[in-house]
Formats: structure tokens, C-alpha cells, sequence
């Protein structure tokens, strides 16, 4: 005999088993059919707890896969955002300091370049005023020394 239980999903059989217990082993025939019935519901209470049992480790074991997987998914979402978000913002920041310090320097290098032009033609236009006004007093010295020295002339004969 096969009973179908439809719960959960599950389709279970149970044979009914008959035990048959020699007459002499009895003591009373009373006490026998006074405790078939509890035997029988012994049985069926077993079985219930059997069945119910598998059920339930069935169903925890699923409920227990689905959480972990929706856990695992989740986590793995938030740690790849995180990570994303992470190597973002140490990318942008890297990539900030590097523009800056390159715009830094070439800034500094023109600059610098514009700044020593400046004085080198600054130090050269002071050199050659220098020179060009020793070179004119000394001229003047020497053409006044020469106008004011009193002149001899010879006649040769």
C-alpha cells in the first residue's frame, strides 16, 4: 500500500508492516489488544517525526543554501564597490598629484628660465654701460689732457 502526502513537495510511501507475536509469549490475550493501539500510535508518531524531521532539514538546508548564496552575492557586490570606489578615488587622487606637481614644475622652469633671462640681460646692459662710460671718460681725459698741454713746436732749419 502507498499513501501520497502532498505537502512541500514530497511524495512519500509507507507500507503498512503486520507483526505477528506467538500466543504462548503472551501472557493475557487482554494486554495485547489493549496496547495494540498504542503501539500503532507509537508508530505512526514515530513516523510522523521521521518524516517531519527529513522535512525540515530539507527545508533548512534549502533556506540555508539561499541565504548563504544571497549573503555571498551581496558581500561581493558591497567589497567590489568598495574596492571600485577605492581605487577610484586613489587613481584621481594620484592622478591630481601628478598634474599638479608637472604643472608645478613647468611652471617653476619657466620662470626660472624668464627670471634668468631677465637678469642676465640686465647684468649685460650694466657691464656694457660700465664699459661704454669708462671707455667715454677715458677718452675725455685723454682729448682734455691733450687740448691743455701746451704745444712746442720746432722749426727745423
Amino acid at each position: 500500500m502507498c499513501t501520497d502526502i502532498i505537502s512541500a513537495g514530497f511524495n512519500l510511501c509507507i507500507e503498512t508492516m503486520l507483526i505477528f507475536i506467538p500466543e504462548w509469549r503472551i501472557s493475557h490475550q487482554q494486554d495485547v489488544q489493549d496496547h495494540s493501539f498504542t503501539y500503532i500510535h507509537r508508530i505512526n508518531q514515530s513516523i510522523n517525526q521521521s518524516i517531519n524531521q527529513s522535512i525540515n532539514q530539507s527545508i533548512n538546508q534549502s533556506i540555508n543554501q539561499s541565504v548563504s548564496q544571497s549573503v555571498s552575492q551581496s558581500v561581493s557586490q558591497s567589497v567590489n564597490q568598495s574596492i571600485s570606489q577605492s581605487v577610484s578615488q586613489s587613481v584621481s587622487q594620484s592622478v591630481s598629484q601628478s598634474v599638479s606637481q608637472s604643472i608645478s614644475q613647468s611652471v617653476s622652469q619657466s620662470v626660472s628660465q624668464s627670471v634668468s633671462q631677465s637678469i642676465n640681460q640686465s647684468i649685460n646692459q650694466s657691464i656694457n654701460q660700465s664699459i661704454n662710460h669708462s671707455i667715454n671718460q677715458s677718452i675725455i681725459q685723454s682729448i682734455n689732457q691733450s687740448i691743455n698741454q701746451p704745444r712746442v713746436f720746432s722749426r727745423v732749419t
